[in-house]
């Protein structure tokens, strides 16, 4: 099933086996792999996953993968999930967004620290696995893991923390790593 899809459908597929959620405009720039930002043609490669019940999009403008989609990554385990209500719902997508563009970026996204001098990112509501008694993950939208560091990067509403663009630091939130 796998070899009718193109890379970047399978490419986005596997982004939500992994996150659960996204919004649609944050879907058509996962496709864009190209670079092209043709709308239309990335609209006609995001409307065949969904005619084909790969995925799902919500009245929220959120989209959701299902099983048929999951079925394609049967060794990919969720870092996210999705209960809750509308606002944990944005909260997904902010995070899934967030975890798209460090990828997109070359930082490797994992749901715990990995032995590496290579900068890779946590999502927040991976952290608990990572510091026990971690009370309140809200604000943050994950945790990028240096060689030395540990650094939380805050996501306020649709800005970065320090403004449009792309994301910032916003302080060594979890000190260095041991």
């Amino acid at each position: 099933m796998k070899n009718k899809l193109h890379e970047n459908q399978l490419y986005l597929l596997r982004h939500l086996a992994r996150f659960q959620l996204l919004s649609y405009s944050d879907c058509l720039e996962l496709l864009d792999t190209e670079g092209t930002k043709e709308r239309a043609a990335l609209s006609y490669a995001f409307r065949s996953l969904t005619k084909n019940k790969y995925i799902s999009k919500q009245r929220d403008g959120g989209v959701s993968i299902l099983a048929k989609g999951r079925a394609l990554f049967p060794e990919t385990e969720p870092l996210i999930s999705t209960g809750g209500g509308a606002a944990e719902r944005r909260r997904v997508m902010e995070v899934s967004r967030m975890a798209a563009l460090m990828e997109r970026n070359g930082v490797p996204v994992v749901g715990e620290p990995i032995d590496t001098d290579q900068p890779h990112f946590i999502p927040s509501a991976c952290w608990r696995k990572i510091v026990p008694g971690i009370l309140s993950t809200t604000r943050f939208a994950g945790m990028l893991i240096t060689e030395e560091e540990r650094i939380a990067v805050h996501l306020n509403g649709n800005d970065w923390c320090g403004g449009p663009g792309p994301p910032s630091v916003c302080g060594n939130y979890m000190g260095r790593s041991t």
